[in-house]
């Protein structure tokens, strides 16, 4: 992983304050791109599984659920959604830390939407629901106060979380 803007610069200024986190919409993507493959009679209860493992901080587990179904490495990137969501996964480990952002009752996604030009974090409503989900979670009902927190990762302040999406 190179140096991305957002976490380079959450990393170097807060050092072991900065905790930051991929958003989960985002992992959810690759989930169930990859279910099809891993298990293509259900997999809306193959990524269900895979979200709740993260969810509780099993992402050992979801690597493993993940290795044996990867694709040839002659396939290209495009045809090989569980390759993509291993590399994906394995290289952000340190990003995965869900269970501490729900204790600390902050978002792991779902309706934080980050610019990939200048980390700009808003709420809609009108958001599409996370794959395989009927409708959007309620905003937890600290979702401003974590919004200004993910900002101020980016505003020099000391945040103690930032949400993060590459």
């Amino acid at each position: 992983m190179g140096r991305n803007g957002s976490v380079y610069k959450a990393r170097r200024s807060f050092a072991e304050q900065a905790h930051p986190l991929v958003d989960f919409y985002h992992v959810s993507e690759y989930l169930a791109a990859a279910a099809a493959t891993c298990r293509p009679r259900a997999p809306d209860h193959w990524r269900r599984t895979q979200q709740r493992r993260l969810r509780r901080g099993a992402s050992a587990q979801v690597l493993a659920a993940l290795d044996p179904h990867q694709e040839s490495a002659h396939l290209p990137e495009e045809q090989a959604p569980v390759r993509a969501a291993h590399r994906y996964l394995s290289h952000r480990l340190d990003q995965l830390d869900y269970p501490r952002a729900l204790r600390l009752n902050l978002p792991i996604g779902f309706g934080l939407i980050e610019s990939g030009h200048r980390h700009v974090l808003m709420h809609d409503s009108n958001a599409p629901a996370p794959p395989g989900s009927k409708k959007m979670p309620k905003p937890s009902p600290n979702s401003a106060s974590c919004a200004q927190t993910a900002v101020g990762c980016n505003s020099g302040t000391k945040a103690p979380f930032c949400l993060t999406h590459f």
